[in-house]
């Protein structure tokens, strides 16, 4: 017995079923192109036995068990869960979601305390090349661009009460008064 998950035009799995072991023809076909023919949908494998791209059972298959509302990606032959949030990110060996880390102050006193300071620049290092970073400021998000070095910056005022950053990559913040 093998287990198969049928996609919709966008590559999401609408149903999964088991069915007749993968080794097995009907009519003459594979599986997976005599159930996505008898059904008018895209139909791939998928194993119960794989989370995260490891097998309980020996090979993993498609990095993920396939459920209702899964992506599957062509590029990565993968099924991929439904993003649970913002601030997460694909890990891209597992094919799951991961919460981003995060690195702030937000106790709501000034960030900013040094007498006759009025802005900060901040300069994100580390950050991927021509990428954007997030950045929240007094509960505002803010798209921080990156050159090609991974170096973005952004002003903060001495009203800033909160300042945290969505770390999508191991950045580090440098403060420097204007």
């Amino acid at each position: 017995m093998a287990h198969y998950a049928f996609l919709n035009e966008n590559n999401i799995v609408v149903e999964v079923i088991s069915g007749i072991d993968e080794t097995e023809l009907i009519d003459g076909l594979d599986p997976e192109t005599w159930y996505g023919q008898f059904r008018g949908l895209t139909c791939k494998r998928t194993s119960y036995n794989t989370h995260g791209g490891e097998s309980s059972t020996g090979q993993p298959y498609r990095k993920n068990y396939a459920g209702i509302g899964y992506l599957y990606g062509h590029a990565r032959d993968a099924f991929i869960p439904p993003k649970p949030g913002g601030n997460y990110i694909l890990n891209e060996n597992t094919c799951l979601w991961i919460k981003a880390p995060e690195i702030g102050i937000t106790d709501g006193d000034p960030i900013i305390a040094a007498d006759g300071v009025d802005f900060v620049t901040v300069y994100i290092a580390g950050g991927a090349a021509n990428s954007t970073e997030v950045v929240m400021v007094n509960n505002e998000l803010l798209d921080i661009s990156t050159d090609a070095d991974g170096y973005g910056e952004f002003e903060l005022s001495s009203e800033t009460t909160v300042l945290l950053v969505i770390a999508w990559n191991n950045i580090s913040l440098e403060v420097a008064a204007i």
